[in-house]
């Protein structure tokens, strides 16, 4: 984990101010719990969340015991997936069953269980669910763990998606209606198959059939609001070269972006060859675009990969962002980002 931190633990944006999630952020956190704890992060889970709460069937892992609960994990074409494990273990590490989850949402909604001791007061809970950070898609935010919105069809609703291959999954909070839903598939993704809905679709069919209010609003208007993304225009603060560079653990690579007046926008990674950025897009103040072109480590060449920018301007005169290597299969679970920093040419 340290080696991980070290090639991979890159600060982007200032604390606060912009919503991305990582599964490495939550890596990290888990590295701290277990250094600070002098446990293991699958002991001090267990001795710190799991015990005091009555979770008997939530483990990081698959420990001892609980090896028959464990469902095996399929692929898009329903093929089983061998087991697998991952060092970012605060991120997707556990394993548990939706009575243990419910448990827990339970817990969050301070539904105080007899069995149940308070490893959290009702204010740090509140604190948690306070959407400060504002997320890509309207009306969502993002607290401490969790994401939501107050207006889901007319509820405030808290919670978290995971998804890891093989896996898909949501737990969702409604604390006004004191009503927490849990769905767990292992499907990579869920909604892969012909005719079998996605988590979120399912999650919200559940609430629908206990709430009459959030049926009818939702029937009004069936589509959630995805993350919306605005289409790339020409625009005088960006036209013209960009050069910088990607920096890499291994080494720092040249790169050079170039926005053209046609709306045409030229990448050149090293000595790759030079190529259209594809897609190009804004996801609220950050740039976003993807080319064919290889960010190349060790572990980066592992999978077959392309390259997706996110970069944002903050009026210094410098784009900031990352380079992700993605694995070309869909969807991209495997990710790997490097710091970009770019200025216009001639600044």
């Amino acid at each position: 984990m340290d080696d991980t931190i070290l090639r991979y633990g890159n600060v982007i944006n200032p604390p606060g101010q912009v919503y991305q999630y990582s599964n490495l952020g939550f890596g990290v956190l888990s590295y701290v719990i277990s250094r600070v704890s002098d446990l293991s992060y699958a002991d001090a889970m267990r001795t710190l969340v799991f015990a005091p709460l009555g979770l008997p069937h939530s483990a990081v892992g698959i420990t001892s015991g609980l090896e028959r609960y464990a469902a095996a994990r399929y692929d898009s074409r329903r093929r089983p997936i061998p087991f697998y494990t991952f060092d970012h273990l605060g991120a997707s590490a556990i394993y548990s069953s939706a009575h243990d989850l419910i448990r827990f949402a339970m817990f969050h909604l301070k539904d105080h269980l007899a069995d149940q001791q308070a490893i959290l007061d009702d204010e740090t809970i509140d604190l948690m669910h306070r959407l400060d950070t504002p997320m890509d898609g309207p009306k969502e935010f993002y607290g401490l763990g969790f994401f939501g919105t107050p207006d889901e069809h007319g509820l405030k609703s808290v919670g978290h998606d995971g998804g890891m291959p093989g896996v898909s999954t949501t737990m969702r909070l409604y604390p006004d209606e004191d009503l927490a839903v849990v769905a767990l598939t292992n499907a990579s993704p869920s909604d892969v198959y012909s005719g079998m809905p996605a988590i979120p679709q399912i999650e919200q069919e559940i609430v629908a059939s206990l709430i009459p209010r959030y049926a009818q609003a939702r029937a009004a208007n069936p589509t959630s609001p995805e993350s919306p993304k605005e289409t790339y225009k020409p625009s005088t603060k960006l036209l013209g070269t960009w050069t910088g560079a990607v920096r890499t653990w291994q080494n720092t690579i040249p790169l050079k972006l170039t926005f053209q007046p046609d709306g045409d926008i030229h990448v050149k990674l090293g000595d790759q060859f030079e190529t259209l950025l594809d897609q190009p897009h804004w996801r609220g103040k950050m740039f976003v675009g993807l080319f064919n072109g290889s960010i190349p480590t060790p572990d980066g060449n592992r999978e077959r990969h392309y390259v997706r920018l996110e970069l944002w301007e903050r009026g210094t005169g410098k784009l900031q962002g990352e380079a992700n290597a993605e694995a070309a299969d869909e969807p991209p679970h495997y990710s790997l980002a490097s710091y970009v920093e770019l200025a216009r040419s001639g600044q």
